[in-house]
């Protein structure tokens, strides 16, 4: 086992010819392995060069520059009235979400996974529902609230 655990980023090419980053955490003896380990995950799960890797204080940048350019969700909203999930939104990009409860009783048998949770991962049946946020007005209402920004 490798002493160094690396926050690596790589901007690459899906499938689809569209840009994206990935990101993973690495163990690694030193920072060029976990950079090179980085790159071969991420063309193992089907991303094409270019390469671009992106890790230390040059990975903090990049988070930096993503979020200031809203290139990247800073807030989801869940519209869950009624105690039903309606919608999934967020202000910026896309992201995959994952809502879970432990009414496992009246919950639909398809609807049941077993997830890691808690401070020690332990493995939990619970109900739920997964979801692609992306940018809704809803969501992007609330992001400026929540940073100051007058609502007209």
């Amino acid at each position: 086992m490798s002493a160094n655990v690396f926050e690596v980023a790589v901007a690459c090419v899906d499938a689809s010819g569209c840009a994206t980053m990935q990101a993973y955490v690495i163990d690694a003896d030193d920072r060029e392995a976990a950079e090179e380990k980085a790159k071969q995950q991420a063309a193992a799960a089907g991303y094409v060069a270019p390469f671009l890797i992106f890790s230390g204080s040059s990975l903090s940048e990049v988070r930096i520059t993503a979020q200031t350019l809203r290139l990247v969700p800073s807030l989801v909203v869940v519209d869950n009235s009624g105690g039903a999930i309606h919608s999934v939104g967020c202000d910026a990009g896309e992201v995959d979400v994952v809502i879970f409860g432990d009414d496992t009783e009246s919950a639909d048998e398809d609807a049941l996974e077993w997830l890691p949770l808690g401070a020690n991962e332990e493995l939990k049946e619970v109900w739920t529902s997964r979801w692609t946020a992306q940018p809704s007005a809803e969501a992007q209402t609330l992001f400026d609230y929540e940073r100051g920004t007058p609502i007209e």
